[in-house]
């Protein structure tokens, strides 16, 4: 997995270089207060697809995530 480093995070500079840089994410949390562990122990395993559009609408997107069975994710945080 690599090592922790601290380092600034870029978001966007529009610099092609960072198109090839690694995509990280944190899928799993368990910091809500109960008794449970704070970690998620065990193994599990995530797939992504991604799909390039240019000049599109909001409902032409959404058909097509419709299209790939891929409906949008919602997740509700308060």
């Amino acid at each position: 997995m690599g090592p922790m480093e601290h380092h600034p995070i870029v978001l966007c500079d529009n610099r092609e270089i960072n198109n090839k840089r690694p995509v990280y994410s944190w899928i799993m949390n368990n910091t809500w207060e109960t008794n449970f562990k704070m970690d998620l122990s065990g193994f599990g395993e995530f797939s992504y697809a991604l799909e390039l559009r240019e000049n599109t609408g909001l409902h032409e997107d959404l058909d097509r995530l419709s299209d790939n069975d891929l409906g949008p994710a919602v997740f509700i945080t308060a």
